[in-house]
């Protein structure tokens, strides 16, 4: 049941009705708290007062929150969204994953690019495309508010991106990334805790469906077995790829914190910078040589995963600051059932009915977070 102070008209403010519901954002007294004062100065505009539907003084009184809640909440001008303005967020998390998958694609044909290398060549590009545009967009790349955030998201995505890599080179492909995806049980708890953020019960239960899909396609060998019996499992390479589901976990909780007002393009180029000195200590690591192209098809490749890679992280991070963190982690576990897709239709990889099951318990998990998110935006049964 919302709490509410009732007052005379025009004499609430904005800052006291939210303070009276709770600041958090996903609070359901909270969003309740907005449509009612929302529909007390809609009750009293027609006494002409001054000031009564004047936005400048909603936007001020919205400022006496403190800064590190603005950030979770939404601004007034956003309090009537369209279905689709509310889903953006899911959907550009959605074209991240489309990327990434095609990334992943893409590596397979580059077999003599050793992995570090690999992160290296993308970390290059994404620098040399993000440093022109963040000129030609006037954004600053040296003055910017919640440095020590962004310098966490960046060190916790870079960490994170290098520990997967360098696991699936070393574990059963399986193994790793059922492993590295719960990440996103990791992001739901993290913005539980440090972001207050509320899921409802549709939310929590795609997470586990998520998950569940993730756990079915990957077939890990340490529950299903390896066809191999000499294939010995490697409990090092397990802690791992925890530890980098973990910091992927961090790096969307963090992306989620630090909101919109940083420039789109700050947060990737550093995290760029940081994944060139990942792949540099990963290479002197496994001891890999550098090598050249052999071919312009891999030149071609190169390009575009650089390109790619870019264009993915740019949208991942807009997605996560406009999208509660367990949301978008559930719509980036799509990139495993496309990986699936192309599994099976490109390379002519069979499937058997665990891994149907499991895209279709993605897809479910996906389907049902975008529709609540656009039709069901204040859910009440929340955790």
């Amino acid at each position: 049941m919302a709490r509410y102070s009732i007052a005379q008209p025009n004499e609430g403010s904005l800052a006291e009705t939210v303070q009276s519901a709770g600041t958090q954002p996903g609070n359901p007294d909270y969003h309740s708290a907005l449509d009612f004062h929302s529909a007390q100065e809609t009750s009293t505009s027609h006494n002409k007062l001054p000031g009564s539907n004047d936005l400048a003084m909603v936007e001020s009184q919205y400022s006496q929150v403190t800064e590190s809640d603005s950030d979770l909440l939404p601004h007034p001008s956003q309090f009537k969204r369209s279905p689709f303005q509310r889903v953006m967020g899911l959907c550009l998390v959605l074209g991240a994953s489309v990327l990434y998958s095609a990334l992943a694609t893409a590596a397979k044909f580059l077999d003599t690019i050793s992995p570090g290398q690999f992160v290296i060549i993308r970390g290059t590009f994404g620098v040399l495309l993000l440093l022109p545009a963040s000129f030609y967009n006037g954004s600053s790349l040296i003055s910017f508010p919640k440095k020590p955030l962004v310098a966490l998201r960046c060190i916790s995505h870079g960490f994170g991106q290098t520990l997967k890599i360098w696991c699936v080179k070393n574990m059963k492909i399986g193994d790793a990334i059922s492993i590295y995806f719960t990440a996103i049980i990791f992001a739901g708890l993290f913005s539980r805790i440090f972001l207050k953020e509320k899921y409802s019960l549709i939310n929590a239960t795609s997470v586990i469906l998520g998950f569940a899909g993730v756990f079915l396609i990957a077939q890990p060998s340490f529950v299903f077995g390896h066809e191999n019996e000499s294939y010995t499992y490697n409990h090092l390479y397990s802690l791992i790829a925890l530890t980098a589901a973990c910091s992927t976990g961090v790096g969307y909780t963090t992306q989620r914190a630090i909101g919109p007002k940083v420039n789109p393009a700050v947060t990737p180029f550093y995290t760029n910078l940081w994944v060139i000195v990942c792949g540099s200590v990963l290479n002197v690591v496994t001891e890999d040589a550098y090598t050249r192209p052999h071919c312009t098809d891999e030149r071609v490749i190169l390009l575009a995963c650089g390109v790619g890679a870019c264009a993915a992280l740019v949208m991942l991070n807009v997605g996560l600051s406009i999208e509660k963190s367990a949301s978008a982690t559930i719509m980036r576990n799509m990139d495993i059932v496309l990986a699936f897709v192309v599994q099976v239709f490109l390379f002519k990889e069979g499937a058997n009915w665990m891994c149907m099951l499991g895209a279709g318990l993605i897809v479910t998990s996906a389907v049902s977070v975008t529709l609540e998110n656009a039709f069901c935006p204040q859910f009440f049964w929340q955790i």
